[in-house]
């Protein structure tokens, strides 16, 4: 690192203590984003309430992809005493612990100044912005990913037993988060072959020491979903599709130019740092980035891109019209992959502004992020009266099943319906629509004796109802309670919401039979 001027600048002070800054990075981090979501969004949004309302159960198989990500939230539950506020403290500090790995990784492989770079670039991918507010399956990815990747190069570089074993735990903590995670370890198994490391390896028992370790890690999920005849990603593949080789190609082709878009604000980022403007050079600060190996480099561009033309090609040939957030599972080393296609000395030509637009990165942000849906949007699902409702549904079992625990609760939609039963302590178990069995499983038997709760638009019939309860228990819950509320919103902009409360009650024992 070469400056021209002694006056230090932000930056150029965190060149000279790359370990220190990227801690500051990292905590501050998890600190704004967790606390400007418990600041303003009462609710977490879709994703994060359904994982939410899985956690207690701790499913093997979870309705929309594997169930790692409900394990960690349990786990986060119950350090926190069931805090909703849990849902975004769990999301952020699983980034902070892939931005840590990130940052482990490059210093390995490039040295503490690059892996720096790399771990400020990555604060800007889309991915560690706006869905950082939502706790899901591409979240866990990014962790096991980025764990998988380092303790692979250990294994193959140094032998290590405990490494190899790492490997096989983590590689199914990747397919237990999101079955996308083959295509992250298929690359990794190409790259080994490719080099002469990787292949000596294969006279060891290393390698089938961590394939054992992984079969058994996974093998509880895969034969309960065998069992249970049909897997969490079914509903992907009903997704709308399209006809032809000129259709196939073109969505996977707009798959693959949203995931360059996500990565514009790293390149926003290096062209501040690299452009003359205002003072110019005046307080230029000079990278000098060490040449990685090629076994490094390659592995950092092979499951960088590799996934992601992985994915392209099976969307492709499936024919699904593809949301752009699925390549969020594959970011976790993007930001040192574009940080190692850097000049070997990268002359940062206005450190103070880009210092001002970290810091803003990391301050301003998070606070705009989950202001906006104030402002802009009111019925924004982090903004649903889920705690009020809550509370008038837990004054409504009380009143008729007494101290009866309300193990169900049956609603039209799962994101409202999972956001109400998060807010209900012990957390009931979901039934939603328009399929009975939708949600985790439950036993039918077993709902008709516990009683539940029904959630529904006021002014309209229950219709799942019938089908679960039978009419006797529609005519035992008598009328239902009505609830009139608003979204929250600071701004005042006042968006009705109206439901009805119906309380089935539990199925009481009078002389060996039992009735409602």
């Amino acid at each position: 690192m070469v400056a021209t001027k002694s006056r230090r600048s932000l930056v150029r002070t965190a060149l000279d203590h790359p370990v220190a800054a990227a801690a500051a990075i990292v905590v501050a981090y998890v600190v704004i984003w967790t606390l400007a979501q418990a600041l303003f969004f009462p609710t977490p949004r879709r994703d994060s309430v359904e994982i939410a309302g899985w956690a207690p159960f701790w499913p093997l198989v979870a309705p929309k992809h594997p169930p790692m990500p409900s394990w960690f939230q349990e786990i986060a539950f119950l350090a926190s005493g069931r805090a909703i506020a849990s849902s975004y403290a769990v999301s952020m500090l699983t980034l902070g612990a892939t931005l840590a790995l990130l940052f482990r990784f490059a210093r390995a492989i490039a040295g503490a100044q690059i892996a720096l770079v790399a771990v400020t670039l990555t604060l800007a991918n889309y991915f560690f912005t706006s869905p950082a507010t939502q706790f899901n399956h591409n979240t866990v990815s990014l962790l096991f990913g980025a764990a998988t990747v380092m303790l692979y190069r250990d294994a193959v570089l140094h032998d290590r037993l405990a490494a190899w074993i790492g490997l096989g735990l983590c590689a199914a903590g990747l397919m237990l988060s999101k079955y996308s995670g083959a295509l992250v370890l298929l690359p990794l198994a190409v790259h080994a072959l490719c080099f002469a490391q990787g292949r000596a390896r294969l006279r060891a028992p290393g390698p089938y020491l961590a394939i054992g370790v992984f079969a058994a890690a996974i093998a509880p999920h895969v034969l309960r979903v065998v069992g249970a005849g049909e897997t969490p990603v079914d509903y992907a593949f009903e997704r709308e599709a399209v006809a032809g080789l000129a259709s196939r190609v073109l969505v996977a082709a707009e798959f693959l130019l949203a995931q360059v878009g996500h990565h514009a604000g790293l390149l926003v980022m290096i062209g501040l740092a690299a452009l003359r403007v205002g003072r110019g050079a005046d307080d230029a600060v000079a990278v000098e980035t060490p040449a990685p190996t090629r076994f490094d480099a390659s592995l950092v561009f092979t499951v960088t891109l590799a996934p992601l033309v992985l994915n392209a090609i099976v969307i492709g040939v499936a024919g699904i019209v593809p949301r752009a957030e699925w390549g969020g599972a594959y970011v976790f080393f993007s930001g040192l992959a574009v940080a190692l296609l850097l000049p070997r000395r990268f002359l940062v030509r206005n450190a103070r502004a880009l210092g001002a637009l970290v810091v803003g990165v990391l301050v301003a942000l998070p606070f705009g992020v989950v202001l906006a849906p104030h402002l802009t949007g009111p019925r924004h699902p982090a903004l649903y009266p889920a705690d009020e409702i809550a509370a008038a549904v837990a004054r409504a079992w009380r009143e008729e099943a007494g101290d009866a625990p309300l193990r169900y609760l049956v609603g039209p939609g799962d994101t409202e319906t999972y956001a109400v039963a998060i807010h209900l302590s012990p957390i009931p178990l979901v039934v939603y629509g328009p399929r009975p069995e939708g949600g985790l499983a439950f036993d039918r038997d077993d709902l008709r004796r516990s009683g539940a709760v029904i959630l529904w638009p006021a002014g309209a019939a229950p219709a799942l109802a019938p089908s679960l309860f039978g009419e006797e228990a529609l005519a035992a819950a008598g009328e239902p309670v009505t609830i009139e509320t608003a979204y929250h919103n600071i701004a005042e902009r006042r968006v009705p919401v109206a439901l009805s409360i119906y309380v089935v009650p539990p199925l009481r024992n009078t002389n060996s039979r039992e009735s409602w």
